[in-house]
């Protein structure tokens, strides 16, 4: 019951994002590489859509991206700020200030 409630709520973070990233006008691109065609998030996007997930591995990721200077801690703040849903805001707020703490 708690998994099925669990993908349920992983959906709609899922088309949360999808809105928000239409609506802020930065739809992914398709990529393609003969028969596989592949969707490419801005790379600040991307942040976004991992601090939403919240798992390790991406915070991780995310602690990479901003350690290699491939993403930068102010556009992701920015980029939060323009997440259309408010509640979710504070959350990727804190989550970003945890990985910067971590990384020191």
């Amino acid at each position: 019951m708690r998994q099925n409630a669990r993908r349920s709520a992983n959906a709609v973070r899922k088309r949360e994002l999808k809105l928000a990233l239409q609506s802020a006008g930065r739809i992914a691109r398709p990529l393609r590489a003969g028969a596989v065609t592949a969707l490419c998030l801005e790379v600040h996007d991307l942040v976004v859509s991992k601090l939403a997930a919240g798992r390790l591995k991406d915070l991780e990721f995310i602690g990479a991206l901003l350690r290699l200077g491939l993403a930068k801690p102010r556009t992701t703040r920015l980029r939060i700020r323009q997440f259309p849903i408010e509640r979710e805001q504070a959350r990727l707020r804190s989550r970003l200030q945890v990985v910067l703490e971590d990384l020191g």
